[in-house]
């Protein structure tokens, strides 16, 4: 019996930044400390990560996301969508 290859797909760009995303807003739904930080300081909360894990955006998504200026993660999360980005377009965003 021939052992079977497993093929994992792998990410494109856009996928890869719309996951990135979901965890970062995950992430700030759950947690007010990096909420808070995420809204004061977009591109520190982004270097700094979450619970030990970091964010893996490419050098434009992270200039993108630090340039936002948000007083609520709804805003935030509304930005992010306006962003003319593909990966960015299809981010749904959580309410408080």
């Amino acid at each position: 019996m021939t052992p079977k290859t497993i093929h994992y797909p792998t990410l494109s760009e856009d996928t890869a930044t719309q996951r990135e995303i979901n965890r970062m807003l995950t992430a700030a739904v759950v947690n007010k400390r990096f909420e808070k930080l995420l809204l004061t300081n977009p591109g520190l909360a982004i270097a700094n990560g979450y619970a030990g894990e970091t964010f893996n955006f490419n050098e434009k998504a992270q200039l993108r996301i630090a340039a936002i200026r948000a007083e609520s993660l709804q805003d935030f999360a509304r930005q992010l969508i306006q962003v003319q980005e593909p990966a960015f377009t299809s981010v749904a965003y959580a309410r408080k």
